[in-house]
């Protein structure tokens, strides 16, 4: 509900989710605006994930997801469950969103997988950062 709440407040054209257990890093919506900018067919830009282990005072980068040009190739490989990806700190298209907010909300399982999987229909791109 919280995330719906601050959809509808939000005026922009994209939207970043940022869970509670998330942080972005130093110009992370700077740098996903430059992949969005420089590809804006693209209904979602998928930031890199990075674990950091406190305890250990390491950071782990994801090396992220391996797109295919062609969408029809993508959104087939996630329909086989081949492709995954977080849209946490991803930078997505608020078009995509409002497909999803109907009255009465009923909270669809797995909304980050149905947002992912319309995206991935559509286009999606990989941040490098």
């Amino acid at each position: 509900m919280a995330a719906r709440t601050g959809f509808r407040l939000a005026r922009g054209s994209h939207i970043v989710f940022v869970d509670a257990d998330d942080r972005l890093r130093p110009n992370a919506l700077k740098n996903l605006h430059e992949v969005a900018a420089a590809n804006p067919e693209a209904a979602i830009v998928l930031g890199k994930i990075c674990a950091i282990d406190e305890t250990k005072g390491t950071i782990v980068y994801d090396e992220g997801i391996r797109l295919s040009d062609d969408a029809v190739d993508n959104f087939a490989r996630f329909c086989r469950g081949d492709l995954k990806a977080p849209i946490a700190g991803s930078l997505i298209e608020a078009s995509l969103l409002r497909k999803f907010d109907r009255e009465p909300f009923e909270y669809p399982s797995s909304m980050d997988l149905a947002i992912f999987g319309l995206g991935l229909s559509k286009r999606c791109v990989q941040a490098n950062h």
